[in-house]
Order: structure tokens, then C-alpha cells, then sequence
């Protein structure tokens, strides 16, 4: 992963995902997600979280553990974001139709949530 452009001041970018035959891509909706990949600021290291299904912990309290400085998803309903924005999470919007990498690259050109 390349992430030469990319300025963030947080330790890491979390990105809402969901398995395909072609590997990881954006889940369209916050609640569908398989969990969550946390790529540390340069793009060098990855890490899958995933997501209880189990209903002990909601996926906001996952996210907030983690501490991104950013979040990536397809949809997110209005009290979930507020509640990341309310902790500090730069919460975007990003496309299914692009790939993990560019979704972390171009972070900050994704409209906010």
C-alpha cells in the first residue's frame, strides 16, 4: 500500500468491511459490516477486527476501543456518527466502487457523514 500523499494527524484509519471473493471492500451499510481493518497512519500495517456478533458489544464501542482518528464507511445512521464525532472519529463516506487502498489514501477528499 502506497499512502505517500496522505496527511492525517491520528495513529490510524478504521474502514468498515466486508469479505468478498476478491478480499476486503467497503460494507455499504454501518450495521452489516463484518468488523472493522485499522491501517496505521503511513499505510504499513493492518489489522482486521472482528466485529461481536453477539450483541455484548455494539460496533460504535468497537470503533471507540480501537481509537482511529478517521472512519470509512458506506452509511451510518445519524446517533451512531454523532456519537463518533462526539468522541473525536473524522467519520467519511466513502464508495464500494473503490478499492481499501484508495479509500485510505484519499481520506480527506471523502465527504464528511
Amino acid at each position: 500500500m502506497t499512502a505517500s500523499t496522505y496527511i492525517q494527524t491520528a495513529a490510524a484509519t478504521a474502514i468498515l468491511v466486508i469479505g468478498s471473493r476478491s478480499g476486503l471492500v467497503l460494507c455499504p451499510f454501518f450495521g452489516k459490516c463484518d468488523g472493522v481493518l485499522l491501517i496505521e497512519q503511513e499505510g504499513k500495517s493492518t489489522e482486521f477486527h472482528d466485529r461481536d456478533r453477539s450483541g455484548a458489544k455494539s460496533l460504535c464501542d468497537l470503533i471507540l476501543e480501537l481509537k482511529p482518528g478517521g472512519l470509512v464507511c458506506g452509511f451510518i445512521c445519524e446517533t451512531e456518527k454523532r456519537r463518533l464525532c462526539d468522541a473525536g472519529v473524522d467519520v467519511r463516506l466513502g464508495s464500494c466502487s473503490c478499492s481499501i487502498d484508495e479509500l485510505f489514501v484519499r481520506f480527506h477528499d471523502l465527504p464528511r457523514a
